[in-house]
């Protein structure tokens, strides 16, 4: 799918996720993308202020009938219907979301991956044992 993929470079951020499960996020909107929305294009933009990542297709969007119910268990137009759910579950576990919009132009919808701040982290005083 890296085909049809374009990355808009911006500030990077940490975010406070397990990297098995970032490539599993990021690739299973990828592939809805392309699959149900038949996007060509895909974007993968993210605000570091807003702790934000943004997955953004030119595909046909999601229709209004099914949108309520795309983060449910099983639901599904054709599929399993268990991806978009584990995404949502895993975002919850670490204390962020996943919510989608229609694109202004009507074409497409784009996925906002929203994760909790991390703490900045303080120096660690360490103690030598004396001995």
């Amino acid at each position: 799918y890296k085909d049809h993929v374009k990355v808009v470079k911006s500030k990077d951020f940490k975010v406070p996720v397990f990297a098995p499960f970032m490539s599993n996020i990021i690739g299973n909107l990828v592939k809805n993308a392309i699959t149900h929305g038949c996007a060509d294009e895909i974007t993968l933009s993210w605000s570091a202020k807003a702790n934000e990542i943004y997955v953004t297709d030119n595909g046909k969007g999601i229709p209004g009938h099914v949108a309520p119910y795309i983060f449910d268990l099983y639901y599904s137009t054709d599929d399993s219907g268990i991806g978009l759910s584990f995404i949502k579950s895993v975002m919850k576990n670490m204390g962020g979301d996943i919510t989608f919009k229609k694109n202004e132009d009507n074409h497409g919808v784009t996925f906002i991956l929203q994760f909790a701040k991390l703490p900045e982290t303080a120096p660690i005083k360490a103690r030598m044992p004396s001995g």
